[in-house]
C-alpha cells in the first residue's frame, strides 16, 4: 500500500501509517538505559538534581537539520544568529551527509566564540539525524531549540521565559513556534508570568509539529526520540501519533506573545514543498 494510503488510514483512526511501511525497518530509540548501564541521556538530571537552575539552564542548545540545502538554511542560520537572543548559545547542525563545503559554509556564520557541532547521519534520514543530534544536546544540556533548515526567525526573541517554563513545570514539554493549525482545542495556561495556549492532545492530527520548537528532555523521555527507517513526513506523522495516543503526554504550548495567526509568527517558513516534513504525494 503507498504512503498516501498509509497516511489516510492513520487519519481515519484505524493505524498508524509507520505499521505497514515495508521498505525498510522502523526503529523508535529509546531514552532508558539496559539495566546496570549509564544512560548518558540522563547524566544533565544528576547535575540538574543537585545544583537546581545553577549550570544546567545556562546554555541554549540550537540543533537545526539540514541536507545541501543553501538556498535556504543559509539564510535560516543567518536569522537565528542574529535574532535568537540568548546569552550562552551552543550551536548544532544535524546533517545527513552533506558535502564537506556545505557544512564549511554554514560553520562560518556562526561567531568563532560560540560552541558548534556537527553530527552526521550518513544518508540515514531525518528520524536518525535528529536522533544524533538530541543525543549530543542531552549530553549537557535539558533544553533544545529544534528546528529545520527552512524557518526563518523574522524578529529579534528572546527565549528566556520560554526556557523558565520548560525548566520550572516538568509538566510542560514544549513550546511550539512556527504555524498552527485550525483544527485543533485550546485551553490557556500561565507560567512564568507567560500566557499560553495549551494545545489539547488527540484534538487534531497535528498538536504534535515537526516546526520550530523549544522542547525539554522530559517530552523525550515520556514520548520516546524520533522513528528511523522511514520518511521525514512518516516521522513526523508517527511522532504525532505517539502523542496523541500517551494517556498522560507533556504539555505543548504556543506562547502567547507569537498570536494566532501566521502574519503574527516570529519564525517563516521559506521551505514548504520542499521540506524534511513535507508529505509528499504518491507519484
Amino acid at each position: 500500500m503507498g504512503k498516501i494510503n498509509r497516511i489516510r488510514r492513520f487519519l481515519s483512526g484505524d493505524s498508524a501509517p509507520v505499521e505497514e511501511s515495508t521498505e525498510t525497518e522502523i526503529h523508535v530509540p529509546q531514552v532508558e538505559s539496559e539495566a546496570g548501564e549509564e544512560n548518558p541521556n540522563t547524566r544533565w538530571l544528576k547535575v540538574y538534581e543537585d545544583t537546581k537552575h545553577t549550570k544546567m539552564d545556562e546554555f541554549l542548545t540550537i540543533v537545526m537539520t539540514t541536507y545541501n540545502r543553501p538556498e535556504t538554511a543559509i539564510p535560516t542560520l543567518k536569522s537565528l544568529v542574529t535574532n535568537l537572543h540568548y546569552n550562552k548559545r551552543r550551536w548544532i547542525i544535524a546533517d545527513d551527509g552533506s558535502p564537506e563545503d556545505y557544512i564549511t559554509a554554514l560553520r562560518e556564520l556562526i561567531d568563532t566564540g560560540e560552541s558548534v557541532e556537527v553530527t552526521n547521519a550518513g544518508r540515514r534520514g531525518v528520524g536518525v539525524s535528529k536522533n544524533l543530534a538530541l543525543r549530543l544536546a542531552f549530553q549537557s544540556s535539558p533544553l533544545v531549540f529544534l528546528t529545520e533548515d527552512d524557518w526563518l526567525l523574522e524578529k529579534p526573541l528572546d527565549p528566556t521565559v520560554y526556557m523558565a517554563t520548560l525548566m520550572d513545570h516538568p509538566n510542560a514539554g514544549m513550546v511550539r513556534c512556527g504555524y498552527l493549525a485550525y483544527d485543533m482545542g485550546l485551553k490557556m495556561e500561565a507560567y512564568n508570568g507567560m500566557t499560553y495556549l495549551r494545545l489539547m492532545p488527540g484534538s487534531g492530527v497535528y498538536v504534535y509539529s515537526g516546526q520550530c520548537s523549544f522542547r525539554s528532555y522530559n517530552f523525550y523521555k515520556t514520548i520516546g526520540f524520533h522513528a528511523e527507517g522511514i520518511s521525514a513526513g512518516e516521522e513526523e506523522l508517527n511522532m504525532c501519533y505517539r502523542y496523541n495516543a500517551h494517556p498522560n503526554p507533556p504539555q505543548i504550548l504556543w506562547p502567547g506573545d507569537q498570536g494566532l495567526h501566521f502574519q503574527s509568527s516570529y519564525f517563516k517558513n521559506i521551505g514548504f514543498g520542499n521540506s524534511q516534513n513535507a508529505v509528499q504525494p504518491e507519484s
